[in-house]
């Protein structure tokens, strides 16, 4: 057995492979649960961080909130007080039971104090005249945060002294804030984690450090950029002496342009996050290391039934199909191994079959008469048979690589291109069919049969293989067989009309000579009754004359079954009239007669047709149909005369009819329906067994007819 080089066995891909491909998946497993991870928790510690600042920020708005409402109480019960002394006192006591206040005054909107809750005393409101001048107005006024002599921050509320609309005076309270800084003292998270509030310019509010409140040198920077209104989010921000960064969250307070801000070092903040990549990454490292050692043991557990196999393999795929695995092995290996030596035998044998195969193919090919070739995706020749050279008058050099549609004509070249056109897109197994001329060596034109199909070659190329069968003789024939028939229709129809116009003639005879002679007769007959004495002479004269009479009556009769003189008199419609009269004296089968009341100018040729048709179809109704009513309907529309005889009788199956004529009732459409395509016209029939029949007869009108006639 064939031993292979180390760097090509197949234990050592396997190893490779599974080294390679669990290394990676391991890797990229790892990767995505740590990146998920950290995103997981730094999401987390931000958002905690978020709802810190969110909430003292809601506190805080709460509490603005509250300390406007008191003062607008205050100011309502101020309104119902005129006297300034009281006003004094009440104000002292609002005081002290307000104790969030420092003070609270009421002023003009120049500034004079009219009453204050500090008596006797002078105190400095601290308002500008635009201040006032909107407090007095009815809005509330919110100054910015100062600072009392103890260094204490103050905020200053102004509000109209009136129930209701603008007032002359304001009442302006001083709103202590140490409430505020005991919330924000009261924040904690982490041990260097620290909160504080800021204005709009960045000055602190409230600060651990309360050394640094309201001092400008402290002034913090604003994550939304200097004189900018606070926005809620959070930032990360690097500091400037190398320390580390820090996650900051800020929140807006509501109503105010403060700023509630939650820092915490970066370091701090996701420190959980360091601990949890380390352990990853060691429990990765440990997972490397066991796929590592797991590919090793399976690469060396299949290494060396598969190098055996592989080596066979190459064997059997260079062309040695009598090499066998001979491997006698009780699990898959051993398994696999016999499916090789089966499929290698049958592969041989398949090999050996489609070598006759080929021969057969080949032979049959050669001696067939029909044309058989092969083109590619460009119709170019790959392949044609021993009869297309013989019918194309080309040797197989001329025709290999020529264009098949240099060898068809010019009518079926613009054909064919189009089929290939439509044919390539589809890119499937599908034939289609076409005729075509082919042009011999001689410039000879030769009908042709084709059937193409799309097929793939071992090379994935689209190919065409093609059937051409010689049927230029069989087309001659058709067209013969066209004429013959068309000839035979012809006569056909003449024959029908020669028989119309000799009813005509015997018609005209029998009336003329045979009818006149009779009426004679009956009249002589009458005479010689009137000059008879003897009662036997006049009884058997009477007879002669019933005898004469009913003769009267047959050759009347007789006549109208030759030829309706009504047809050629007065036109289509009486003489339907007359023969749906005529039928039902005969048959007694119920006929009724519609007609549009339009002219239906007919040749004499397309009258005596459709009246034929009409007789025919009628007396087909009375003799087979058991119909208990029949109607007649005629009409026209625009130049096309039509008659429909509708009945309700038995039914019968139109296509078996029709496909055999020579049965009952079949040979009457069948002629009904020749004569009428004659002469342009045509018949459809529909019925159902069991539910009636309806046979409809169209005829155009004769055109110099119409113009002269309407």
């Amino acid at each position: 057995m064939e031993r292979l080089p180390f760097a090509n066995r197949i234990s050592t891909k396997i190893l490779i492979t599974l080294t390679v491909v669990s290394t990676l998946s391991v890797m990229a497993t790892g990767t995505v649960l740590v990146t998920l991870s950290g995103r997981t928790l730094r999401r987390n510690i931000s958002e905690r961080n978020l709802q810190i600042a969110r909430r003292a920020s809601n506190e805080i708005s709460l509490y603005i909130e509250d300390a406007i409402t008191e003062v607008r109480a205050i100011a309502d019960v101020l309104a119902a007080v005129r006297d300034p002394w009281v006003q004094d006192i009440l104000l002292e006591n609002l005081v002290v039971t307000f104790s969030r206040f420092q003070s609270i005054s009421l002023v003009t909107v120049s500034g004079r104090l009219i009453a204050s809750s500090s008596l006797g005393k002078q105190m400095d409101h601290r308002l500008d005249p635009q201040a006032l001048s909107r407090a007095v107005s009815g809005n509330t006024y919110l100054s910015p945060v100062g600072l009392t002599s103890e260094q204490l921050p103050y905020l200053t509320i102004a509000v109209p002294a009136t129930t209701s609309g603008p007032s002359p005076h304001a009442l302006v309270a001083e709103l202590a804030l140490r409430d505020i800084w005991e919330l924000v003292d009261d924040i904690s998270f982490g041990p260097h984690g620290e909160a504080l509030l800021i204005s709009r310019d960045g000055i602190l509010i409230a600060h651990p450090d309360k050394a640094r409140v309201m001092n400008e040198a402290y002034r913090f920077r604003n994550p939304c950029g200097k004189g900018s209104l606070p926005t809620e989010g959070v930032v990360s921000t690097a500091q400037s002496n190398g320390s580390g960064g820090l996650l900051v969250a800020s929140a807006p307070v509501k109503g105010l342009q403060w700023c509630m801000v939650v820092q915490q070092p970066l370091r701090e903040a996701y420190l959980p996050i360091k601990s949890v990549l380390l352990r990853s990454f060691l429990l990765l490292a440990a997972m490397l290391t066991v796929v590592t050692l797991a590919s090793l043991f399976l690469a060396r557990l299949f290494s060396t039934p598969l190098n055996l196999l592989l080596a066979g393999t190459y064997r059997i795929g260079r062309g040695d199909l009598d090499h066998r695995m001979n491997m006698p092995r009780k699990d898959e290996i051993g398994r696999l191994s016999a499916a090789f030596d089966r499929m290698v035998e049958d592969l041989r044998q398949w090999s050996r079959r489609l070598t006759e195969s080929e021969e057969r193919y080949r032979l049959m090919a050669e001696s067939i008469q029909d044309l058989i070739f092969s083109l590619d995706r460009k119709g170019r020749i790959l392949f044609a048979n021993r009869s297309t050279q013989v019918v194309s008058g080309y040797t197989l050099e001329e025709l290999l690589g020529r264009d098949c549609l240099e060898l068809l004509s010019e009518n079926s070249r613009e054909e064919t291109q189009q089929r290939f056109r439509e044919a390539l897109p589809k890119n499937m197994r599908q034939g289609f069919e076409l005729e075509v001329e082919l042009l011999t060596r001689k410039e000879k034109k030769r009908i042709m049969a084709v059937q193409l199909v799309q097929v793939f070659n071992s090379s994935k190329q689209l190919q065409f293989f093609g059937v051409a069968r010689d049927i230029t003789q069989r087309k001659e024939a058709e067209q013969k067989l066209l004429e013959y028939q068309q000839q035979l229709r012809s006569l056909a129809s003449e024959l029908s009309l020669t028989e119309a116009r000799e009813r005509k003639r015997i018609a005209a005879d029998l009336h003329d000579r045979i009818g006149q002679a009779l009426a004679l007769t009956r009249i002589k007959l009458g005479t010689l009754k009137a000059e008879a004495h003897s009662a036997a002479k006049i009884t058997s004269i009477e007879e002669t004359i019933r005898l004469v009479e009913v003769t009267i009556n047959e050759v009347r009769s007789l006549i109208f079954d030759l030829s309706s003189p009504l047809l050629y008199e007065v036109g289509l419609k009486a003489a339907v009239e007359q023969l749906v009269e005529h039928l039902q004296n005969q048959h007694g089968t119920p006929i009724s007669v519609e007609d549009d009341g339009r002219e239906k100018p007919l040749t004499i040729d397309g009258s005596v047709v459709l009246f034929q048709a009409t007789r025919e179809l009628l007396l087909n109704v009375v003799k087979h149909a058991a119909a208990h009513r029949v109607r007649v309907c005629m009409s026209r529309r625009d130049n096309i005369v039509e008659i429909t005889v509708q009945d309700d009788g038995v039914g019968f199956n139109v296509s078996r009819k029709a496909s055999r004529p020579g049965r009952q009732g079949g040979y009457g459409l069948f002629s009904i329906r020749e004569r009428l395509e004659y002469l342009g016209g045509k018949m459809t029939v529909e019925s159902i067994p069991g539910r009636g029949t309806t046979a409809a007869l169209a005829l155009a009108l004769n055109h110099d007819t119409i113009e002269s006639g309407g």
